[in-house]
């Protein structure tokens, strides 16, 4: 990794923020077309992104096993946002009792395949051979005997008890300790032995149940919300005491709504998902009838230095940086700061940003990047002021332009907020 400050004495780095550095190297659509044509297969027009996925996850599963069939993915349902919304109609949907909210947790969407040999799936897909990844050695803990509730398939999410999960003993010299419980319900799952990091760390995963997929092998997405939550309850009910404080039923309810949401807020969760009584399930695909509501964290800040990409990573390949770096200044001391580092850039803007070394592997960004002001939003201030979950919300350009000067925050008051 390399960054290169806006001016030499303008921020320090606080930490090692290699687990922060989450790289989105997904394939675009034309990506997926060259791929695909280079493969033979059939290009049909009005193929959406997912079903090129689907036509090459099918390609290079044949490949592999020409004798089996090709697994079933099931790609969870995408959410809106409530902010989105007029305040007139966010305000008609905090008091209409067709809606009902349930806890915004913090961790990974997982998929609950219930077979003999169960199954977990991770919500994005492997860039090799575009399948959802397996990570069911990590879920050791969660096994029960299916019976009548093989075929099952559930939505839900991993969740870690701790923030501060600590890989050292497992991992040695390349192991860390986690600050915030996304980090750490990730280190559990993604470490290359996932059992030893969890009984080291006294067993810190819960699986939350959000939705039902299949019911029995029963395909229920076209059953409404409420129908739906019946038969995760009934599924709930049947294993629960197999697995006390590891399975959990997200609550849920339709009184005082806001009341349940800032109690949330305030015991320092992320927030909530509002559900339409009768909405349905639409595999890989966003929906109105849920809505999320959130705190979130906004600030201004300059960028100061750029992530490189992984070594052999298809940006690396290609030259392009994997992310920027953001500082701010202590509105007290006059000293800089990184604060946040962001990789969900777009593959246009990567290119305009990034600079190749004659080889045509990455070397820098342009000099006109360093210096920009963006508007960043994340989840909430790490115990290290690292902003988690930090994406540019828009430039300070034009009218809402800002100098880097400009891009100050309190660290004493944020650390007494903690």
């Amino acid at each position: 990794m390399s960054s290169r400050p806006l001016l030499a004495a303008m921020y320090e780095i606080l930490s090692n923020s290699s687990s922060r550095e989450l790289l989105n190297e997904a394939r675009n659509a034309n990506q997926l077309k060259d791929e695909m044509k280079r493969n033979n297969i059939p290009v049909t027009s009005g193929m959406s992104q997912r079903d090129m996925e689907n036509a090459l996850a099918a390609f290079y599963w044949k490949q592999r096993y020409p004798n089996k069939p090709v697994p079933e993915i099931f790609d969870p349902m995408l959410i809106s946002k409530l902010s989105d919304k007029t305040p007139e109609q966010q305000e008609a949907i905090w008091k209409d009792p067709n809606w009902f909210i349930e806890v915004k947790r913090n961790g990974l969407r997982i998929i609950w395949h219930v077979k003999p040999k169960h199954k977990f799936t991770t919500r994005g897909r492997s860039t090799k051979d575009f399948l959802p990844s397996d990570v069911r050695k990590a879920f050791f803990w969660l096994n029960p005997t299916p019976g009548e509730w093989t075929g099952t398939v559930i939505d839900g999410e991993v969740i870690s008890k701790t923030k501060n999960l600590d890989t050292r003993p497992v991992n040695g010299p390349s192991g860390e300790v986690t600050n915030n419980v996304l980090q750490a319900a990730m280190a559990a799952v993604s470490s290359s032995d996932p059992v030893k990091v969890q009984k080291a760390n006294n067993m810190p995963l819960q699986y939350v149940m959000y939705d039902i997929i299949r019911y029995k092998g029963k395909d229920v997405t076209k059953e409404p919300y409420l129908q739906r939550r019946k038969y995760l309850s009934e599924f709930y009910n049947a294993f629960k005491n197999q697995f006390p404080d590891r399975l959990i039923l997200n609550d849920t309810t339709n009184v005082n709504k806001k009341d349940f949401y800032e109690k949330v807020i305030a015991a320092g969760g992320e927030g909530g998902v509002l559900k339409q009584a009768q909405g349905k399930y639409t595999l890989g695909a966003r929906t109105s009838a849920q809505l999320k509501v959130k705190r979130q964290v906004e600030v201004d800040a300059v960028v100061t230095g750029f992530v490189a990409p992984t070594k052999g990573s298809r940006l690396d390949k290609e030259g392009l940086v994997a992310g920027l770096k953001f500082s701010c200044k202590d509105i007290k001391t006059g000293k800089w700061f990184e604060v946040a580092s962001v990789a969900g850039l777009t593959l246009e803007f990567r290119k305009q940003i990034s600079i190749q070394n004659s080889d045509g592997s990455f070397k820098d960004i342009t000099k006109e990047t360093y210096g920009l002001v963006y508007e960043l939003t994340g989840q909430e201030w790490g115990k290290n002021l690292f902003l988690t979950n930090a994406r540019i919300a828009r430039a300070r350009v034009g009218a809402d332009s800002k100098s880097a000067d400009e891009c100050v925050y309190d660290r004493e008051a944020i650390k007494s907020a903690m």
